[in-house]
């Protein structure tokens, strides 16, 4: 009797021990796993930032912003995932193709295909477009819809628009948000440019634009055989634009902003991305982001903007076999380089 009950307190004092234990190992809770974060939070105005393109390339090339991306390099844990590491949807990534079959006629039509410019009267020229490594210009359709025009170098048509329209199917496929692009053939006579016209040129200088202005951005542009111009018109984001993001920290007048972008894995996995599609100009320039207003909520969605630097084109060129293989300097192997005169 007394060996039943000395059993009997042990079993019950091992249940004791248990219990403690088995509370906070805990995992998943009924609405585990969040397949989309929780309605963000409405924010106000916000400024537009931009990131001067020279400091942004000399900055990613030398120096690394802060202690947290050495720790991503180290294998730190990827942020802003459920319970079971996965991304859910937020104003960075939807999930798309890697969780769901994606149509032939889904997979075409990409971000949109409803907004291609109006050809039924000319196209008024708003501006140049200064920004990047390619000039283009800026107009308005017939129905008032703004557009960014880029074209492709003299040395390979439609080598640069053609990758412009990919890229934004392919990311927009696998969930990062991305403009309509579209390809578009025009005469000069489509091109018309009106008191309100503007340019900035080169040095920073703001003054009224000419029809010698797109003359001179035209004539670096290669023509199709009955005289028309090929180009890439991008559809403008929606919402006020307030520039590009950066891929570390986060952006303090955004309270929906709170995990550092280097630690997020939406900003992560871009490195598999951008390596697959070798995408060598990934920059920050090349991100914008915009407050819209969804589902009755006011909000900072973040975009992906100029793909003409993916598969085999470098936006003004063709891609050197180099890109995409090595970096374009790092403190170890240019070292070694230098002391070993390049042996």
């Amino acid at each position: 009797m007394v060996q039943v009950q000395q059993r009997i307190l042990v079993r019950a004092l091992i249940l004791t021990l248990l219990l403690p234990l088995n509370a906070p190992a805990q995992k998943f809770f009924p609405d585990d796993p969040l397949l989309r974060e929780p309605p963000p939070v409405n924010v106000g105005k916000l400024l537009n930032r931009s990131i001067n393109q020279y400091f942004d390339f000399f900055q990613d090339l030398f120096f690394m912003p802060d202690k947290e991306e050495v720790k991503h390099h180290t294998g730190g844990p990827s942020q802003a995932v459920n319970t079971l590491g996965e991304v859910p949807d937020n104003s960075w990534f939807t999930n798309r193709v890697g969780s769901r079959p994606m149509s032939i006629e889904e997979l075409l039509r990409g971000p949109g295909d409803d907004h291609s410019p109006a050809t039924d009267r000319p196209w008024t020229v708003v501006s140049g477009k200064n920004e990047g490594i390619t000039p283009g210009l800026v107009f308005r359709d017939s129905k008032g819809r703004l557009y960014f025009l880029k074209f492709d170098p003299k040395s390979n048509p439609g080598m640069a628009s053609a990758a412009d329209v990919l890229g934004s199917k392919f990311y927009y496929a696998i969930g990062y948000n991305a403009p309509e692009n579209y390809v578009v053939t025009f005469s000069r006579q489509q091109l018309v440019v009106n008191e309100k016209s503007s340019y900035r040129t080169p040095q920073g200088n703001k003054r009224a634009m000419t029809e010698r202005d797109v003359d001179d951005v035209l004539a670096k542009t290669p023509r199709e055989q009955d005289g028309r111009y090929r180009g890439l018109a991008s559809f403008s984001i929606a919402g006020d634009i307030i520039g590009p993001h950066r891929y570390y920290g986060t952006r303090t007048d955004d309270p929906n902003d709170i995990v550092n972008h280097e630690n997020r894995r939406d900003q992560r996995g871009l490195y598999v991305f951008a390596a697959w599609l070798n995408h060598t100009d990934s920059k920050s320039i090349n991100s914008l982001d915009s407050v819209v207003e969804e589902n009755g909520r006011r909000f900072v969605k973040h975009f992906l903007i100029d793909f003409g630097a993916i598969l085999g084109s470098d936006s003004f060129e063709p891609k050197q076999p180099r890109r995409g293989n090595v970096y374009v300097f790092t403190w170890k192997d240019s070292a070694k380089q230098f002391f070993s005169l390049g042996a």
